[in-house]
Formats: C-alpha cells, sequence, structure tokens
C-alpha cells in the first residue's frame, strides 16, 4: 500500500494511496456485444446496495434524480450475452441493485493459458491434469503462468448515484472505480481492484474500502485532514503524505502489516485494506 504524487491537467498535485497484494485475474478480447439500460427514480431514495458479479463498475456522481445503469456485455462472443441479468429492488429508502450471470456452471467453456504475458486459447479434450499436459507440449514449454477453463466473458457497467447517497457496494471477479461521492461509503471486492477518487474532498461520513485478493488505490487532494488505517497482508505500505508521527500506530509481522494515524490534523475516517483469505 503506498501514496503516490498525481498532477491533473490543471497542475493541481494530487496523491494516492495503494494497496498492493498479489492477485489472479484475466481480461479478454471483446467481440460482439450487447447494450444494456436501466433506471430506478431516486426520490425517497438515501441508500444504494449493490452486488456486482462477473463485471467491471464504474460508480459516477452525478446531481441528478434517477440511479441508472448502462453498459456492455459479451460472453462467450455474444452467443450468451443473454445469461447476463440484473436486478432491482427498492425497500425503506434503499435500492437494492444485483447482477449475475445465469447457468454460469453450464455455459460453454474456453480453455485459455497464459505464458510470457501472451494469452492462448485451446480446445483440448480430457480431465483437468490432461488438458494441461496437452497444452503444455503444444505450447512447448511447461512454464504456464496461468491456466484456466471457463466462459469468457467482458462486461463493463456505468452506475450513475446522486452523489449524496449512501452507498454499500460488494463486487466479485471485478474492478470498482468511483468518484467524488458526499456521503458514507463502503466497498468491498473480491479479487477486483478498487480504484476510487476524491478531487476536493472526502465524504461526510466514513470511508472503507477493502479488497481481497487484490489492490486499492486512492486519490485525495493534497490538503486532505483524515484519519487512516492501512492494513494489509502479504503487501507492502508505504505513503507521500505525512502521517502525524504522535498519533501513528504501526505493526507488522511475517505477512501482515498495519499503520493507523492522521493526516493534517486528521478529520473523514478512511479504511484501506487489502486482505488474503482462504
Amino acid at each position: 500500500m503506498k501514496f503516490e504524487k498525481i498532477v491533473s491537467e490543471k497542475r493541481l498535485v494530487k496523491k494516492s494511496l495503494i494497496c498492493f497484494l498479489w492477485m489472479l485475474f484475466f481480461s479478454q478480447v471483446v467481440l460482439s456485444q450487447s447494450s444494456i439500460s436501466r433506471s430506478v427514480p431516486a426520490k425517497g431514495i438515501h441508500t444504494v446496495k449493490g452486488l456486482f458479479q462477473y463485471c467491471k463498475t464504474k460508480l459516477v456522481a452525478t446531481d441528478g434524480q434517477e440511479i441508472k445503469i448502462s453498459g456492455k456485455v459479451q460472453i462467450n462472443e455474444g452467443e450468451n450475452d443473454d445469461a447476463f441479468f440484473i436486478d432491482t429492488q427498492v425497500s425503506n429508502g434503499t435500492v437494492f441493485l444485483s447482477t449475475n450471470i445465469k447457468n454460469f456452471d453450464q455455459l460453454p467453456r474456453s480453455i485459455y493459458a497464459e505464458h510470457n504475458g501472451q494469452t492462448y486459447f485451446f480446445d483440448v479434450d480430457g480431465n483437468y491434469h490432461e488438458k494441461l499436459e496437452k497444452i503444455r507440449k503444444q505450447m512447448g514449454t511447461d512454464e504456464i503462468e496461468k491456466f484456466s477453463e471457463m466462459p469468457l466473458f467482458h462486461i463493463e457497467l456505468v452506475v450513475e448515484v446522486p452523489r449524496n447517497m449512501i452507498l454499500d457496494v460488494e463486487s466479485r471477479f471485478e474492478d470498482v472505480e468511483l468518484a467524488n461521492f458526499n456521503n458514507r461509503l463502503k466497498v468491498f471486492t473480491q479479487k477486483g481492484i478498487i480504484r476510487a477518487r476524491f478531487d476536493k474532498k472526502l465524504p461526510n461520513g466514513d470511508v472503507e474500502l477493502k479488497s481481497s485478493f487484490n489492490m486499492v488505490e486512492v486519490t485525495l487532494p493534497d490538503r486532505v485532514s483524515v484519519n487512516v488505517e492501512m492494513r494489509t497482508q502479504f503487501g507492502s505500505l508505504n505513503s507521500e503524505f505525512e502521517i502525524d508521527q504522535n498519533s501513528t500506530r504501526s505493526s507488522s509481522s511475517k505477512h501482515s502489516k498495519l499503520i493507523t494515524g492522521t493526516i493534517n490534523g486528521g478529520g473523514t475516517n478512511l479504511v484501506v485494506e487489502s486482505t488474503h483469505k482462504d
């Protein structure tokens, strides 16, 4: 985990907090795609809870009066796009959003392997070990970095949310990106990167950003006032911000590291964590 400086086009200095962790992921080449669109009136809504599976999600803060979902879906070169679905429910001032791929385990599967940064696709028969051995022979090497068998998918969503709403979001298997929300914020990913940006100030409520098997990156204004807790397992902690030495508490073991303290006198509570869970 570390802070980095970022200079915008207007030459305003920003800094980033990054939590690094080894992870496994892959990307696919996008061929044919299907478009999706959905909207929910925001009147009477104060909280958005989301469970996003198999899709990269960009959360956009707006001044509008609707929660809008749009994006592109590609599953198995367009053959199974209709397997992706979005569910929306409203209850007691909260919108519940969820996505999934129906019958994921029954969809046609492709085999891919990676070597020296290149991805290769194969059509071979047999059990797992037989397939792996055939692929090694075809590639002429035993040094295969990644090997998997699953449907090919590439799904990207843009979720527009009024900036003053509370956000509680979980993503499985893909990344989450967000910027400039004003209220309490909680994001958790499994195997996905979290990228959060606050150009002028942090939200009025607590911010909690946690990822399992990946990294968290938070971009903050240079003069931000924040209480920070940085925690990682199997990763590293660094900062370009000056963390108040009088308030700092740090600990480290073989695989775990923790830093807590204040920046510019303290303010909003910011928790950033990257952990390795079995």
